[in-house]
């Protein structure tokens, strides 16, 4: 039976270790920004070990968009990313072909539509020779972002002992913000403070509490 994760569960770091408000943000300036294949990475073996915590997986199966896009960077056109300890595979369509591999780095890109338009995508095929390929017995996916068309495709390739369903894991762990995420939240609260002041202070007030219908009839 899957199981629901909540943000507690996943938060890395012993207890009892959060230092003060001032400790924390000089911590927070003094982050260097990894690249963005590193950070890719990092965040999919977060996911591994937040699976791993609950049951044994060798590689996890993501098909929600946002959870994707958080995982390897495709913003659109990838509708599977399969991925192991050390290894990810980006699974879209010829007219995307040119730019996914700029947008996933470190991510492998594999064509699904090789046979044409005139056949279904082959996803799931390609995810059972991925899984040989990288002898990976166990798959762990998201039951609340998988299809029952979608789940029954997979079935045929994959054999129902092998796949191993969570529920909400791949968002749990998005809950949980790294110190380069809580930097850049930071950055912005800046210059959205620092925007509004401008705006108070050269007479915008008289725009506060006007709909934007309003603002664009003025």
């Amino acid at each position: 039976m899957s199981k629901k994760f909540s943000r507690r569960r996943w938060r890395e770091g012993p207890r009892g270790t959060g230092g003060t408000k001032k400790n924390a943000s000089a911590r927070s300036s003094r982050v260097r920004p990894r690249s963005l294949a590193a950070r890719y990475s990092a965040r999919r073996r977060a996911v591994l070990r937040a699976a791993r915590r609950d049951r044994p997986v060798d590689a996890f199966l993501a098909t929600d968009g946002a959870d994707i896009r958080y995982l390897c960077g495709a913003t659109e056109g990838s509708e599977s990313l399969l991925f192991g300890e050390d290894w990810s595979v980006v699974m879209t369509r010829r007219m995307y072909e040119d730019d996914l591999p700029e947008q996933c780095p470190g991510s492998e890109v594999i064509l699904t539509d090789r046979e044409g338009f005139s056949k279904p995508p082959q996803d799931d095929q390609e995810i059972a020779a991925q899984l040989r390929k990288h002898r990976a017995r166990r798959l762990g996916f998201d039951e609340t972002a998988v299809s029952l068309s979608r789940y029954r495709r997979l079935l045929a390739h994959v054999s129902e002992k092998r796949l191993v369903p969570f529920r909400g894991l791949v968002p749990a762990v998005r809950s949980v913000k790294d110190e380069e995420e809580i930097t850049l939240t930071r950055k912005a609260v800046r210059i959205a403070e620092s925007a509004f002041r401008e705006l108070i202070g050269s007479g915008g007030e008289s725009l506060l509490g006007q709909s934007e219908r309003q603002l664009a009839a003025r």
